[in-house]
């Protein structure tokens, strides 16, 4: 009998979880603007590279441009403190 209300609570708990679908789609899509991606090393370094790379398949794979800033100095610090004060973009 215990078991026979677990699974009606089960079962509530789908169809409101599948009656609350359409709202999520009804959102813009994201991201809808470009994305930022902070390099904390010079241009032209493997991690430059290396970064470049990400970005152009994730641009591919979110629709949307994706800029990637070097912000150099400081052993990569100043740069890590413009990535943790930035603005979220994605």
């Amino acid at each position: 009998m215990k078991s026979f209300k677990i699974i009606q609570a089960i079962i509530a708990f789908f169809m409101v979880c599948g009656a609350s679908a359409p709202i999520a789609f009804a959102q813009a899509p994201y991201p809808n603007r470009q994305l930022q991606l902070i390099v904390p090393f010079p241009a032209g370094g493997p991690t430059d590279i290396v970064a470049r790379l990400y970005a152009q398949q994730l641009s591919k794979l979110a629709g949307q441009p994706v800029i990637v800033e070097n912000v150099s100095g400081a052993a990569g610090i100043i740069g890590t403190q413009n990535d943790a004060r930035a603005e979220p973009n994605g």
